[in-house]
């Protein structure tokens, strides 16, 4: 039969494990909160590849998809970085980009991604913004 020093024992534990779960849903609630989720279209002008993002009015070029994939996310990844330096909110002060874009967005069928094995795992001091490529018809 557990004595009384146990019982408050286990009724202390019992509470320090309700303030980490508790914790840990504030902390994954707060990084949801600072999730960035971007769509993003693709399209061919003169021989580059270009990636229009919708949600901020700002585009990356490369002549393959794999270095497009790049500069996408180097780009996010770095108004990132300069909003955190700047204590701002990322893209806080981009428009959305022009409804051209949008309608190109809404036309497109195709998800694109290169290849796993083709696209570097790269170490960013931030986390790298979500964003989903499609290919303009």
């Amino acid at each position: 039969m557990p004595t009384q020093r146990a019982i408050k024992a286990s009724g202390k534990a019992r509470s320090q494990l309700r303030d980490v779960v508790n914790k840990r849903r504030a902390s994954r609630t707060a990084k949801e909160e600072r999730l960035i989720r971007v769509r993003v279209v693709l399209f061919e002008e003169e021989g580059w590849k270009v990636a229009q993002c919708l949600e901020y009015d700002i585009a990356a070029q490369a002549k393959t998809l794999e270095d497009l994939y790049y500069q996408v996310e180097r780009m996010l990844v770095a108004q990132v970085i300069a909003a955190e330096e700047f204590g701002r909110q990322p893209f806080q002060n981009f428009p959305p980009a022009p409804s051209k874009y949008v309608k190109m967005w809404e036309r497109a069928f195709l998800g694109v991604q290169p290849a796993a094995e083709r696209r570097p795992k790269r170490k960013y001091p931030v986390p790298v913004p979500e964003f989903e490529m499609r290919a303009a018809a």
